[in-house]
């Protein structure tokens, strides 16, 4: 079986996490709508402080779930009332007059996500076990998370990934940096099918603030 090449491939995300946004700023109760690799999720808070996120849309007829409201752990859609679980069980449709045992209803679309370092975290893939990004500098320590100003690139995402560990890049790209801190020289490691982890073995010969 032939599978399409994902480096600058427009038609592919790239497998893994992706940032959503800092924890704080969902709210137990809150809603928050975002775009992300091709689709349109829909994040929300458990009265618990759980994190769920579902597509954005009801099944029922694709009334957007951001115009409804959090019930505890659930979400209900503000167009018929059909309330959903965080793992998108249909629980109510208060419109049918057959109870939802006699009528099978196609359940709401969620996503994996998660919590670590201040950031809320999605996955392409649903069902995958690909590990968190780890960070050991930052284990145990308090950590605040802050979203940069936005800039788009005219690029695919792998060219952004790979920048971050491509040492012809930072020579070329970086110099500056590279000249006060010293050359970049990567070493990796595969931990999963779908996850590799790079670090720099080159000496720092002088730290900054960066």
């Amino acid at each position: 079986m032939s599978h399409a090449p994902v480096f600058a491939n427009p038609q592919v995300t790239p497998r893994g996490w992706y940032w959503a946004l800092p924890s704080r700023e969902l709210r137990p109760g809150d809603k928050r709508e975002l775009k992300l690799f091709g689709k349109t999720i829909l994040l929300y808070r458990s009265a618990a402080g759980v994190v769920k996120a579902v597509h954005a849309f009801c099944p029922h007829m694709g009334a957007h779930l951001g115009q409804g409201r959090v019930e505890g752990d659930h979400i209900r859609c503000g167009f018929h009332g059909w309330k959903f679980s965080g793992d998108g069980e249909c629980l109510e449709s208060t419109c049918s007059k057959d109870s939802l045992a006699n009528r099978p209803i196609e359940p709401l679309t969620t996503y994996l996500v998660a919590e670590k370092f201040a950031m809320i975290w999605i996955h392409t893939d649903r069902t995958s076990t690909d590990p968190l990004p780890d960070f050991p500098s930052l284990d145990g320590a308090k950590v605040s998370a802050h979203i940069d100003v936005v800039e788009t690139r005219h690029c695919h995402p792998t060219l952004i990934l790979g920048g971050g560990v491509d040492e012809e890049h930072f020579r070329v790209v970086h110099r500056q940096t590279t000249k006060m801190v010293g050359p970049m020289r990567f070493a990796w490691e595969r931990l999963s099918p779908a996850v590799i982890r790079f670090r720099n073995t080159a000496p720092l010969e002088r730290r900054t603030w960066r």
